[in-house]
This record gives C-alpha cells, sequence and structure tokens, in this order.
C-alpha cells in the first residue's frame, strides 16, 4: 500500500482560471492517490563480476482518487543493477562498481472528467555509482541521469513548456547488522 503524503497539489493548474504566478518549480508533490503496490524482485549474488545482480519490477494501482478529485494512472517501473567487485588496495579507490537502469513508464491521469496533459510518461535513468569501505560499513556515492523517452516536454506539442535536465546525486551508507531475525531463516 502506497499512501499519499501531504504535499500535494489541490487543483488543476491546468484547467482553472489563469493566475499570475511566477515561473516555478515542484519538488516531491504526490499525487494524493492510495495506490496498492505489486513488487517482484530478484537477485543474485556470484562468486564473480558482477558479484551482485538483480532486477525489480513494480506495478503501482491507484485504489482511489486523491481528496481533490486527481485519478492518477497506473506506473509500471523495471529495473536492473549490477555490482561489480574491484581489487583495490587504496583506501581512496572505490572496492565495487555499480551499474543500473531503470525503466518508468506512467498512465494518463485525469482532474474530474479532464485528461492531465502532464501525467503520460516513459523515462529511462541509467546509473553510476561506486561504494568505498568506511570504517565497518561502506560509503556509497552514485549518479543517475533521468532521460525522458516520451511524454509532456517532446517535441512541438509541449504547450507547457514543459523540460528537465537532472542529475540526481545519491549518498549512502550500509553497515550490516550481525542479526538474523529468527521466523524469516530457513
Amino acid at each position: 500500500l502506497i499512501i499519499p503524503s501531504d504535499n500535494v497539489l489541490t487543483a488543476s493548474p491546468f484547467f482553472d482560471e489563469p493566475q499570475d504566478v511566477e515561473p516555478h518549480r515542484h519538488f516531491a508533490l504526490s499525487d494524493g492517490n492510495y495506490k496498492g503496490l505489486i513488487e517482484i524482485q530478484y537477485f543474485n549474488k556470484t562468486n564473480y563480476n558482477p558479484s551482485f545482480w538483480g532486477i525489480k519490477t513494480e506495478l503501482a494501482i491507484p485504489i482511489a482518487d486523491s481528496d481533490y478529485g486527481y485519478k492518477a494512472g497506473k506506473s509500471y517501473n523495471i529495473n536492473l543493477s549490477t555490482l561489480f567487485k574491484l581489487n583495490s588496495s587504496s583506501s581512496f579507490q572505490p572496492i565495487g562498481l555499480s551499474l543500473g537502469l531503470t525503466y518508468l513508464h506512467t498512465e494518463k491521469g485525469y482532474w474530474g472528467n479532464q485528461l492531465d496533459p502532464a501525467s503520460e510518461s516513459t523515462m529511462a535513468v541509467p546509473s553510476i555509482g561506486g561504494i568505498w569501505k568506511f570504517g565497518k560499513g561502506g560509503v556509497s556515492v552514485s549518479l543517475q541521469k533521468p532521460i525522458l523517452i516520451d511524454g509532456v516536454g517532446m517535441g512541438q506539442d509541449n504547450a507547457l513548456n514543459n523540460d528537465f535536465d537532472a542529475i540526481e546525486l545519491m549518498i549512502g551508507y550500509r553497515y550490516t547488522l550481525d542479526y538474523v531475525i529468527p521466523w524469516l531463516y530457513f
């Protein structure tokens, strides 16, 4: 179950009366819809490179419109990821290299019975990163670059003047606990 955040549009930005609003951006807005999530993952650890690889698929299905009348479309996601072990002895060189590719597709959404012109899109998101040993854990730094394949912001039909050009930086720390949950171990 996906529970929407409180950070949500409360009215359609496309169909209401025009307002004198300065150009601005919205980050991390929820569409306000409760959704069911179906997720399947398969990961494999090996003794050779890639030392770790996996695939994850997700399907998010809206189960209720937002409190403000927005009905989101279904969204599909498939993610391929790999981790290559590097034989480095220097503390400045990474001990691992991660590569990934994500494919995302979101179907059409609606404000009431009017099509949200910015809702349907398809993106590819390649990523690359490194992992460094840090104390008893590890620090990871990775970059990903969303690439719009289809949707608003493409070609001549861009009435909303949408575009995006982003590079995402992710920094993480991982520490493995020396504990096994007894009822999950088999």
